[in-house]
C-alpha cells in the first residue's frame, strides 16, 4: 500500500507515511525479541523439524527495500524512513539488528547523495542519518544483555 501510494499516477507521500508509522510500530513490537520457529513432531512426539519462518532482516527489508526505492523522489518519505530506524534503533540492543537497522539508513542516506535535493532538505536527511548512526553504535557492537 505504502509503494503504491507513492507510484507515480497517486503520489500520495501522507498514505505512505502514515504506512511507514504502522509499520515501525509493528516492527517495534519484535525489533527485541527472538522470533519462534515452528516444530514437528513424530508420533512419539519427539522433535524431528523445526522450521523457521521469516526472520527480522527479512521483514526489515520487505519494509524498508521497496519504500526506500519508491522514496527517491519524496524527501518528506525518505526523512520518515529515517525517523522510523532510529526510533527502532532506540528500542533494540542487539548489535545484530542494530547493524540491520544502521544498513538500512545509510541505503536510505546514500539514495539522497545520487540525486538533486536542496542543501537545506540533504542537512535535514543527514542530520537524521547521523542520529541513527549514533544510536546504531551505542554499545559498540555488544549486546547489553549477553
Amino acid at each position: 500500500m505504502a509503494a503504491r501510494a507513492l507510484s507515480p499516477g497517486i503520489n500520495d507521500p501522507g498514505t505512505a507515511i502514515s504506512c511507514i508509522d504502522s509499520f515501525s510500530l509493528a516492527l517495534a513490537q519484535i525489533v527485541d525479541r527472538e522470533l519462534p520457529g515452528h516444530v514437528f513432531n513424530d508420533s512419539q512426539g519427539a522433535a524431528r523439524l523445526l522450521i523457521r519462518g521469516t526472520g527480522f532482516e527479512g521483514l526489515l527489508k520487505a519494509v524498508f527495500a521497496p519504500l526506500r526505492q519508491f522514496a527517491r523522489t519524496e524527501i518528506s518519505v525518505t526523512i520518515s524512513l529515517l525517523e522510523a530506524l532510529c526510533r527502532l534503533a532506540e528500542l533494540t540492543t542487539r548489535s545484530e539488528r542494530l547493524a540491520l537497522i544502521g544498513m538500512h539508513g545509510r541505503l536510505i542516506a546514500d539514495h539522497v547523495d545520487d540525486r538533486r535535493v536542496s542543501q537545506y532538505d540533504q542537512r535535514d536527511i543527514h542530520q537524521r542519518a547521523k542520529r541513527l548512526q549514533v544510536l546504531v553504535g551505542r554499545f559498540d557492537g555488544r549486546d547489553v544483555d549477553g
